[in-house]
């Protein structure tokens, strides 16, 4: 499918950055977004985007639908869709957490769930994208609307949807709080709230970028920095004293549990 028409329905952080990329990407395609918040749609700053208040003031059809609201109102949206003739589109793109394909029948001819994440915002996310049942050739569409912000990973089973709505969708958050975590602590050891910043938000992008580097073996770089009884050995003592991993992975199974509730 050619990069036509593309309506996003939703006007937050994401649906924006995804117009902005796509604008930039996709020259000759005619990107329209839909945002009830006024403030929102005044400061929208893509050039060349139309943005709408309502889907009822939106002109025409699209090709492509993209869903880039909250869950909570997917039930809202989707009963505005069923009531809009003409908008039908032949491919419908949720990012909505939680909300499963079988929510989407009897709009356009097949759907599509995507999970970015915000790092996307920069053309740095990563995008998971389930697609059973969805022509090869529809598929390469979605893949590349979403390689616009970054890689693309596909996934079999939309149950799966679920775990990587925990790891990666919401993962940005859970590294924004330790990072606020690390400043504090930097502060609390006599570093000024500046210079705590810096060091912390360095260190995060260095090391991120270390890890790609080496392949992702992140344990293996863990022990590299380790020295027998340093430093770095104290503080990891304590973690595991305190039980890091333990937490991380309850707060993953939270954040997935989340997200079947959704579902239903």
């Amino acid at each position: 499918m050619a990069m036509k028409s593309i309506l996003i329905i939703g006007g937050g952080n994401m649906g924006a950055a995804l117009a902005a990329r796509w604008r930039e990407r996709f020259k000759s395609a005619t990107i329209s977004v839909i945002e009830p918040n006024e403030p929102k749609r005044k400061s929208f700053g893509t050039p060349g985007v139309r943005i709408y208040a309502s889907l009822a003031a939106f002109p025409g059809a699209a090709e492509m639908i993209i869903l880039a609201v909250k869950p909570q109102m997917a039930d809202e949206v989707l009963a505005q869709l069923r009531k809009r003739r003409g908008i039908n589109t032949s491919l419908l793109i949720s990012i909505m957490a939680g909300v499963p394909l079988s929510r989407f029948n009897r709009i356009g001819k097949y759907a599509v769930r995507v999970m970015p994440n915000t790092p996307a915002l920069i053309g740095e996310g990563i995008s998971a994208i389930c697609a059973p049942k969805v022509p090869v050739a529809l598929q390469n569409t979605v893949k590349a609307l979403f390689s616009a912000v970054g890689p693309v990973v596909m996934l079999e089973r939309e149950k799966d949807m679920h775990a990587v709505t925990a790891i990666s969708g919401s993962g940005p958050a859970y590294l924004f709080a330790f990072m606020e975590s690390l400043m504090a602590a930097s502060q609390s050891l006599g570093l000024g709230e500046a210079l705590s910043r810096t060091l912390v938000t360095q260190t995060i992008r260095g090391a991120v970028l270390l890890a790609d580097a080496k392949g992702g073996d992140v344990a293996a770089l863990r022990k590299q920095v380790t020295s027998p009884q340093g430093t770095t050995e104290a503080a990891l003592k304590s973690f595991k004293k305190n039980g890091l991993r333990s937490i991380v992975k309850k707060a993953t199974k939270a954040a997935a549990k989340r997200s079947k509730q959704l579902s239903n």
